[in-house]
């Protein structure tokens, strides 16, 4: 198919989409299963202890743990009706001020007969990615819906054509029942971290004693249910994400060719952990020139200081694609990605060292400064711990 062609309209693998929803099912069968056996489990030893002759103080710490137990598994099922939220340090676009980008991101989801994101953020993070649900960016902020987050640094280390690639691969989460993983799927995943988190916690607590002994037995039964259940949640999930990431990739080369579609992955892999690791070091040079000159720190600046570090970005892509892909990965490993477009090694070679040319007209400088300046509190803060 040629460059420019409207993607074929398919969708998810059904049987690993229809297997992902019912584990939605499944999973708040097995909490109230777990809370009905715990409830009664707990109401016969009460009923037990009816009488002074029958009382024991073994029972009495039992009997804490199995609430505490009873409580998981409930915050376990609660978490299942509720839609995934997630925290973000960004800024929301208002895009009225943003006619270049806005313009853009209308022009590929036209091209993918994908429906528009109803937020745009501006991250600091080296990745773009889609949201379905509601998100935090701040006490006063909260968003909800479908919400794309571009990384701000990966905007000026794009191209035209592999900005509109890497536009397409995550519009394409819009289209073709992907919405439904959000919506059915990603809250099992929750549901089962808050249930098995909160027990972790409360079995790891408290002394060493013979009481605290006694009570962390309650919590065996229930710990060892959602292990199981989270783990084989796990592998079927990662499938589907794999799944998930092919076919927007594939909806990506149809759209706009293999050649510009390998060239934004590259990329992605090469720069955005780069980034993402300097921003994270409170003593990285890219956090002191954030934290010592926030007010001059433009994204742009702060981009073609990522740009400097274009052997290592090399290196990034050498290591990623002797890396296989990995039952538990909810992305393809790169080389698999690149092999599913058809892409040749020489051209994979000559993607970073090609200079990027910015192609967004917008001027982000003052949302851009909003970002900067959020970062630079936390990074005055992270490099206070270090040298402390």
């Amino acid at each position: 198919m040629k460059a420019g062609t409207p993607p074929a309209r398919d969708g998810l693998p059904l049987f690993w989409l229809a297997l992902a929803v019912v584990f939605r099912f499944a999973a708040l069968v097995l909490w109230l299963g777990l809370a009905a056996f715990l409830a009664v489990l707990g109401l016969g030893i009460f009923l037990g202890m009816d009488s002074p002759a029958n009382f024991s103080i073994w029972a009495i710490p039992f009997l804490a743990g199995i609430v505490t137990a009873l409580y998981a598994v409930l915050k376990g099922a609660c978490t299942l009706l509720i839609s995934p939220s997630l925290s973000e340090k960004g800024v929301r676009l208002s895009m009225g001020r943003y006619p270049s980008l806005r313009g853009l991101i209308g022009e590929v989801a036209r091209r993918l007969g994908s429906r528009l994101p109803d937020h745009v953020v501006l991250g600091m993070s080296g990745d773009f990615y889609v949201f379905q649900g509601r998100m935090r960016l701040s006490p006063s902020t909260r968003l909800k819906g479908r919400i794309l987050v571009l990384g701000a640094p990966l905007l000026y280390m794009l191209g035209a054509d592999e900005l509109k690639s890497f536009l397409a691969h995550e519009l394409a989460h819009f289209t073709g029942g992907d919405g439904l993983y959000s919506a059915h799927v990603a809250p099992v995943y929750e549901s089962a971290r808050a249930a098995l988190n909160t027990l972790l916690e409360e079995f790891d607590e408290g002394t060493q004693s013979a009481l605290a002994g006694w009570t962390r037995l309650a919590y065996i039964p229930a710990i060892v249910v959602a292990f199981i259940y989270f783990k084989g949640f796990e592998l079927i999930d990662a499938r589907l994400r794999r799944s998930r990431e092919l076919r927007a990739d594939r909806l990506a080369c149809e759209a706009y060719g293999p050649d510009i579609c390998a060239s934004a992955l590259v990329r992605g892999v090469g720069y955005g952990p780069i980034w993402d690791r300097l921003i994270a070091q409170p003593a990285s040079d890219l956090s002191l020139l954030i934290a010592e000159d926030a007010p001059k720190a433009g994204l742009s600046r702060l981009s073609q200081h990522l740009s400097r570090h274009c052997s290592l970005a090399e290196q990034m892509v050498v290591g990623a694609l002797l890396v296989p892909t990995q039952a538990l990965d909810t992305h393809p490993a790169l080389r698999d990605r690149l092999l599913a477009l058809n892409v040749s090694k020489v051209m994979i070679g000559n993607i970073l060292s090609r200079e990027p040319e910015h192609t967004v007209e917008d001027d982000f400088s003052a949302d851009e400064q909003t970002l900067v300046n959020l970062y630079a509190k936390t990074a005055w803060r992270g490099m206070r711990d270090v040298f402390r």
